[in-house]
């Protein structure tokens, strides 16, 4: 895959895309729904470098650690969302400013120590 560099602070200039292109988001750690989306982009004959995902990979699903492999080794384009930041960041909050307490926060906690603990600095 060709690398590509920055046009700016965080910015990677894609170039012209080729159709079909296929934007998904938010696959969240559920490993059957990507690996079932990378089926069909594969039946559709959408490449890798027309795929382009908005980001939280990791978040409330079961597979955290091998849904991250899955987008990686589809090689697929990624664009930072708030759940890679907040890994990244090596916090216990995802960062979606949930109310303190409510279920959404607690729930959040849950996950991401889940997450965190699965997770490895490689993926």
């Amino acid at each position: 895959m060709q690398r590509l560099e920055p046009a700016g602070p965080g910015i990677i200039d894609l170039g012209a895309l080729t159709p079909p292109v296929l934007f998904f988001g938010g696959p969240y750690s559920n490993l059957h729904a990507t690996a079932a989306l990378i089926g069909r982009a594969t039946d559709l004959g959408i490449p890798p470098s027309s795929c382009i995902c908005t980001g939280d990979i990791v978040a409330y699903g079961a597979h955290p650690r091998e849904t991250a492999e899955a987008i990686r080794d589809f090689g697929c384009h990624v664009v930072r969302g708030n759940c890679e930041e907040a890994f990244a960041a090596r916090t216990d909050d995802c960062g979606c400013g949930f109310s303190e307490g409510s279920r959404c926060d607690v729930l959040s906690a849950q996950w991401m120590d889940h997450a965190q603990r699965r997770l490895s600095a490689e993926i």
